[in-house]
């Protein structure tokens, strides 16, 4: 099984990334932060509940799985019993589990994973499907339910093999355990990528992107994990369901897209079938400065109307700007010149750092391609204003982007709350969205007592709209940081629901979104889903409490 994340905060066991001084000096003094004693995790002292399942109940349940194939010793329950959310982390941090896993199953194939379900079913107990546990939005925390029974969490970590790659066809079929970066190592031995890299690529699963409808980084050239998705298996406790599997067909509704996204709520992805590209050969990046946030997405706008878009763009705002730039200081004498020398160009110019936007973005394919689509769109951004400042600050983004969540457990240490959210609407909606979300952010973290730092880019493109991608930064609330989460996420959500944005753009909806997610797709579309639960799951046991209640 590949290695799982460390059971106290962001990713693998031993390491780490530091903040830099530059960045830290920045927060604390715009956050007024004070001193604060690194925080020391020590699993012993996390309380959680006693497991409800009886010495028998756990021999019927994981007799025939093999050896470890049910686990309930503390460490497992505890790394299962959580994403990664702020709020998750604050709770590990704390101490304090109210929920957690009665048990743990590891199937290692298709029979065992039925019999995980059946015998749940027949005893009513709730089953919360886990890939990578990288959840920001509950949607693998082991919530019960209208009424008290046991949940067993199905690991999905036994089933990540590589089940076929058919190159003539460009398609690959994979049981949905596999992580990222192995899927990855699978394909590039026949000379092919998958293309989807969400920032949690590391840790998280082809099941979980399927499941929850993941962009991944790649999306504006790549696409989205549904535009890849050619068929799936489902295992439900009622059936097992085969979906799509044709290039095209018109039988009827796409029942494949009924299951992406469906959260674990209808049933288990066991198996997933996608398209598949070449592994690029040239993946040349470069970097833009803007003088304000609108007039660098007005260029964005223009370039997602082109045939040939970049195959990652992202915009940053003057506030994530300027962070940017600490996050990277200059490792050298020669470097720190270099960057003084950078910052005074950009300001004789018109464009001062901080106070600037910086774009960057990447081109992947062949060497031919990727050469007319940077010189064509480097022409575009320097016709609507653009300053054009190379390709290093794109090769730094693009070298660290998979480091950044590590940096928030050194933020929890230091007294901050930081957290993000997404969403996505029209071109035409894309200002006042933006505005409301910063002014819900700034006036919620005020109510609580903190200063507040809010930063956004544009993250992903489309011809019709554009995703804002918000980081918010304030001073924790050492007595009670869920009550202070819990106002300033459900504020950023309603200014959103009020803005016309979509209440997730790539987090899923888990039951972080649940509120808002009737007014999205009215009642009727959500008594219809509903149904075809009813149908898929009779007893009502898949992830109780989640995405459809």
């Amino acid at each position: 099984m590949a290695e799982s994340m460390k059971w106290w905060g962001w990713g693998a066991e031993g390491t780490r990334y530091p903040l830099p001084e530059s960045a830290r000096r920045h927060l604390v003094e715009v956050l007024e932060l004070g001193p604060m004693e690194p925080w020391r995790p020590d699993l012993g002292a996390i309380r959680m509940p006693e497991t409800r399942l009886s010495e028998a109940d756990a021999l019927a349940l994981g007799g025939d799985l093999g050896e470890d194939g049910l686990r309930q010793d503390s460490g497992d329950r505890v790394l299962h019993a959580v994403g990664r959310s702020y709020r998750d982390v604050v709770r590990l941090r704390r101490g304090r589990l109210p929920l957690a896993p009665d048990a743990i199953v590891y199937p290692a194939n298709a029979q065992e994973l039925r019999r995980v379900l059946e015998r749940c079913a027949s005893r009513g107990w709730a089953v919360v499907p886990f890939g990578g546990g990288t959840s920001v939005v509950g949607g693998v925390e082991p919530r019960p339910g209208a009424v008290e029974r046991p949940v067993v969490t199905v690991d999905l970590a036994r089933l990540d093999r590589a089940i076929a790659v058919d190159p003539a066809s460009r398609t690959a079929t994979f049981e949905a355990g596999i992580k990222g970066p192995a899927l990855e190592a699978q394909l590039a031995r026949y000379g092919l990528s998958l293309g989807h890299f969400p920032q949690s690529f590391e840790f998280s699963t082809l099941g979980g992107w399927v499941a929850t409808r993941s962009a991944g980084q790649a999306s504006t050239g790549n696409g989205r994990i549904e535009d890849m998705v050619v068929g799936l298996v489902m295992d439900a406790p009622s059936t097992e369901i085969r979906a799509g599997g044709f290039p095209g067909t018109a039988a009827g509704p796409d029942l494949a897209s009924l299951l992406v996204g469906s959260e674990g709520c209808l049933g288990i992805i066991r198996e997933v079938t996608v398209r598949v590209r070449e592994l690029p050969r040239s993946t040349p990046a470069h970097a833009f400065l803007f003088r304000n946030f609108s007039q660098g997405w007005q260029a964005m706008r223009d370039i997602a109307a082109r045939p040939h878009r970049p195959t990652i763009i992202r915009l940053s705002d003057e506030a994530e700007t300027e962070l940017f730039l600490h996050l990277s200081p200059p490792s050298s004498s020669r470097s720190r010149l270099a960057q003084a020398l950078g910052s005074s160009y950009a300001a004789a110019r018109g464009f001062p750092l901080p106070g600037s936007c910086l774009m960057l973005f990447t081109f992947e394919g062949e060497e031919s391609e990727t050469k007319v689509g940077m010189a064509s769109t480097r022409a575009l951004l320097r016709r609507h204003g653009g300053l054009d400042l190379g390709a290093s600050p794109a090769r730094k983004w693009r070298q660290d982007r998979f480091h950044h969540p590590y940096l928030r457990d050194e933020l929890l240490d230091m007294g901050a709350l930081v957290d993000t959210l997404e969403t996505c609407a029209p071109w035409g909606r894309l200002g006042d969205l933006y505005g409301e979300v910063q002014e819900a952010l700034r006036t919620s973290l005020a109510e609580t007592g903190s200063e507040s730092r809010v930063l956004c880019h544009v993250s992903h493109i489309y011809e019709d709209g554009a995703s804002l991608y918000f980081t918010f930064f304030g001073r924790q609330d050492s007595g009670d940081p869920e009550g202070q989460w819990d106002v300033v996420k459900r504020a950023a959500s309603d200014a959103i629901a009020r803005a016309g944005g979509t209440i997730t753009h790539h987090h899923a909806v888990g039951y972080e979104h649940r509120p808002w997610l009737e007014q999205e797709i009215t009642p009727a579309g959500l008594r219809l889903l509903r149904h075809c639960a009813d149908d898929f799951d009779p007893t009502g046991i898949m992830n109780p409490d989640k995405m459809l209640g």
